[in-house]
Formats: C-alpha cells, structure tokens, sequence
C-alpha cells in the first residue's frame, strides 16, 4: 500500500524499504516494485529500480523486465541505477535484462553508457556470448569516434 501512497516520500522509502529485505521479498512486492518503476516521480522510480537488483537472485521475471523498460526512461539517473541493478542481479540476469545493458551502451548520456559497460564487464563469464560481443563492438566504435575527433 505504501507504494501507492500519494506522498512521494513515502512511495520511496517504500521501494527502499522492499530491496532491504532482499530475498525474502514476496513476489507482490516485487510486481509493486515494477508499478514503482512506472512512478510519476523521478526519485521513486530510481529507489524502485535500485531496489530490484538489491533482490539479487530472487528477482522475478517481471521484476527483471521492469529494468530492461527502465533503461529507456526518460530521467537519465532512472536508466544509470536500471544499469546498475542488473549488474546487481549478477549471474541472474536474464539474457533479457544484459541484452537491455547492450542498447544502453548506444544511450545518449555518457553516464549511462559506462555504466552499462561497467554493468556488462561486472556479469564476467555469465554475460550471454551475444552481450560479450557487443561490448567489444561498441568499444571499437567508440575508440573510431574518439580517432576522427582529432
């Protein structure tokens, strides 16, 4: 119910309230989680999607895909802590949620970029073959861009 609160303060402290309890996170409050995701307000979303990769291996589907949508949202630190929580989930990241990492390397903000590299470098050996090669695709070309600035 907390998550549906009108006061925003208490939507967010909800959201962090729900990724301290980790594992023992029930799948209800996983999926108010995802609505979180879709919050009006900026801080909520982001405690919302920090929150999920705090679940870690206990993430639901849903909860996962809800990154994968986050990392196309219109606030920049929405997308950055969407990146980080999947590189929170670890080997549990669905190849969903580290194919979401892969178009965030193309994303306009350079934060957001790194960090989904750094997400994608963080997964090692579970990254699926096809995210490991766009890594390296993707700093190719950010080292030609970098070459014809000169």
């Amino acid at each position: 119910k907390a998550l549906r609160d009108e006061d925003r303060i208490v939507r967010k402290t909800a959201a962090s309230a729900i990724g301290k309890l980790g594992s023992s996170a029930t799948a209800e409050a996983q999926l108010g989680l995802v609505k979180a995701l879709r919050d009006e307000d900026k801080d909520v979303r982001q405690a919302a999607a920090s929150a999920i990769g705090k679940l870690r291996s206990s993430a639901i589907p849903e909860a996962q895909s809800g990154l994968v949508k986050a990392l196309r949202d219109e606030d920049k630190y929405v997308r950055w802590f969407a990146a980080s929580a999947i590189e929170d989930l670890g080997s549990s990241a669905t190849a969903q949620a580290q194919s979401g990492l892969l178009k965030a390397l193309r994303d306009e903000d350079k934060d957001v970029r790194l960090r989904a590299a750094y997400a994608i470098g963080k997964l090692g050996s579970s990254a699926t073959a096809e995210v490991q090669s766009g890594l390296v695709n993707a700093h190719s070309e950010m080292k030609m861009k970098m070459y014809a600035r000169k």
